[in-house]
């Protein structure tokens, strides 16, 4: 029996949705000292969950593109620039109502940049000087259930600057499983944040 007193949450995530795709990636060392890399990845999903089979996945970008200059003046110096290319994405779509729960967000390109210093006086520290958006470009996420105010998107931040101390520490990198598909994956939980559902297919570990 329930009190007055008693809430009961009740939530339902179930679906299914079929992804074909493709991703490339190249690195490119004309030098020592300077270091290439690009990546693309180019995805179709179709969600075969029934009443909703030719409605366009949310969250979902077809396109994703990253690239990435890295020059190292010295094994302790090094400068970075990179950039990354996200498609238009939809909203979720709610069944009952026949509508989405917002517009569509354009496509958008970010550039990055920075410099690292490894090492400062021998201490074990090191010192990332980063600048995010460069172009100061006007970017949106996708509005989600918990955020249906904004009907236009959540609009990303503008141009940042970083100063940060950072301990270096060893980490052991270890090979990747089934490495031709990483990184390429479906849409797992529709209604998350449009970040957490497409950042995990193009992804940078580290300067």
């Amino acid at each position: 029996n329930l009190t007055d007193t008693t809430t009961v949450y009740y939530s339902s995530n179930k679906g299914k949705i079929l992804t074909h795709g493709i991703e490339t990636s190249v690195t490119y060392q004309p030098v020592k000292k300077l270091q290439i890399s690009l990546s693309c990845a180019w995805q179709q999903s179709e969600d075969k969950t029934e009443a909703i089979e030719h409605v366009d996945v949310p969250y979902s970008p077809n396109m994703l593109g990253y690239g990435k200059i890295t020059y190292s003046f010295t094994p302790h110096l090094s400068v970075y620039l990179n950039g990354r290319y996200v498609d238009k994405m939809e909203t979720d779509y709610d069944i009952q109502k026949h509508e989405r729960l917002g517009k569509a967000t354009p496509s958008y390109t970010e550039i990055n940049g920075g410099l690292q210093v490894k090492n400062i006086f021998k201490t074990g520290w090191m010192i990332n000087v980063d600048i995010n958006n460069i172009t100061n470009s006007k970017i949106y996420y996708p509005v989600t259930t918990l955020d249906q105010f904004a009907d236009k998107g959540l609009s990303g931040f503008p141009r940042r600057f970083f100063i940060g101390l950072v301990p270096i520490v060893t980490q052991f990198v270890h090979r990747v499983k089934y490495a031709a598909v990483h990184g390429l994956q479906a849409v797992p939980d529709i209604g998350q944040r449009a970040a957490d559902d497409y950042a995990h297919r193009v992804i940078e570990v580290g300067l």
